[in-house]
């Protein structure tokens, strides 16, 4: 080629082209995401709580291609299994985490308290930006859990209790 015929600039290299291993037709994560959020029944909410983030679970335990659900309210983390099968977490557990990590193109998501494990999910790390935003808001959530327990802790009406009168020598028993 010559250059008089380079009209709009030198021709493109071939490997500046971009390829995607996604097929054109299949919706991108974030529209995924939002999709899912209303495969949450209501009947798995209570009266005053709302959906805040949702991430759909695109492996199962066994790191093969699968679909389940987690989904992020107020108050608890719920989880949908591929054979629809719900569970619920309060966020008001004591030491209540989730946490992110991954391996070899595998992401893991691990719901741990202060007595362990509760539950493990993976998923494949296109969905990486979706896992640290609901890792992120879960976060935020079970931090304001605590300071609402906390408060209403604060604010229980107990009985004021009498301060005790120091014990005079003859009332003590003798050390041993």
């Amino acid at each position: 080629r010559d250059r008089q015929a380079w009209t709009n600039g030198p021709p493109h290299p071939p490997y500046a082209t971009q390829h995607s291993m996604q097929h054109p037709d299949s919706p991108d994560a974030a529209s995924m995401d939002a999709g899912r959020a209303a495969q949450v029944p209501r009947s798995r909410l209570a009266s005053d709580e709302n959906v805040l983030e949702t991430f759909a679970v695109d492996l199962d335990g066994h790191l093969r291609f699968g679909s389940g659900l987690l989904a992020l309210t107020g108050q608890r983390l719920l989880s949908r299994d591929a054979a629809d099968d719900w569970q619920a977490w309060s966020l008001a557990t004591p030491g209540i985490t989730l946490s992110m990590t991954d391996h070899a193109g595998v992401g893991t998501l691990d719901l741990a308290d202060e007595h362990g494990l509760l539950q493990r999910w993976h998923y494949t790390l296109a969905l990486q930006a979706s896992a640290l935003r609901l890792v992120r808001l879960f976060e935020q959530r079970t931090t304001a859990a605590r300071e609402s327990a906390r408060e209403a802790t604060s604010e229980a009406v107990s009985e004021p209790v009498p301060a005790a009168e120091p014990e005079s020598e003859t009332q003590r028993p003798p050390s041993t």
